[in-house]
């Protein structure tokens, strides 16, 4: 069994319509799919966005009974990241090799260093690495969306990080909490934002509520602000480029 966690449904929405979904479940405000990818059960985890939803996505998941009763089990973590890293480009895909909880540790990790006990090692997809040439990285997780460039810059800096997210660090924590082995866990990521980019009013957000009201403002002031408009329509765009080489390397790493 394969099972495949996003925090948005864009992330996902084409793996799964190419999956054969005979089961759907709902839950606390997670969706995930159960069905069939090329004759291989198949899991799909809508998350949501930030530490809460996707630990509460993990537990979900590893108390049903499709886990449980499967004699293997490999994890993919995939959707968009933002790069802290200046090598790092819009669209380009990542494997992760290491990932650290920035809301904890304190100190950059530097060459030699013992890692903290906060980090997991995360498996390497060789194949898919060989294949479409992906960067492997470090990923820092963050309580809040990191949206400037000088903040992403502080980031890497600060936690010797190449990119950012807010998911991956919580989904292994509790996926281990529950007993699954750290070897089996993947995470291949598309870079939505580089270095450079200062992401939208919207995207500034966290997961408190409000973020329609935070959608709107973010409209709002892209009627009346040049700006703010041309950032939220780079945003759209850099998604799209992001989103269009995901999909073809997360269905690659399922076959």
């Amino acid at each position: 069994m394969i099972i495949i966690f996003g925090a948005l449904k864009i992330e996902l929405e084409n793996i799964i319509r190419g999956t054969m979904v005979h089961r759907t479940i709902k839950k606390h405000g997670i969706a995930i799919y159960s069905g069939l990818i090329d004759k291989r059960d198949v899991l799909v985890a809508v998350t949501g966005i930030g530490r809460h939803n996707a630990a509460k996505a993990a537990d979900i998941v590893c108390g049903l009974s499709e886990v449980n009763e499967a004699r293997e089990v490999k994890v993919l973590i995939t959707g968009f990241c933002g790069a802290a890293a200046k090598r790092l480009e819009i669209g380009d895909l990542v494997v992760y090799n290491r990932v650290t909880d920035c809301t904890k540790n304190s100190d950059p990790i530097k060459d030699g260093d013992l890692l903290p006990p906060a980090d997991y090692i995360l498996s390497t997809a060789k194949r898919v690495l060989e294949i479409d040439k992906i960067r492997n990285v470090v990923c820092g997780c963050t309580g809040r969306v990191v949206s400037t460039p000088e903040e992403k810059a502080a980031t890497g800096k600060k936690y010797g990080v190449d990119v950012i997210d807010m998911e991956t660090y919580w989904i292994i924590e509790q996926l281990q909490k529950n007993g699954l082995p750290p070897g089996l866990i993947y995470c291949i990521r598309a870079v939505s934002d580089d270095s450079s980019v200062r992401l939208p009013v919207y995207f500034s957000s966290d997961t408190k509520p409000g973020a329609v009201l935070k959608f709107l403002r973010s409209i709002l002031i892209s009627i009346f602000s040049k700006d703010e408009f041309r950032i939220n329509l780079n945003a759209l765009r850099n998604i799209g480029r992001a989103k269009s080489r995901l999909d073809k390397t997360v269905l690659r790493f399922i076959q």
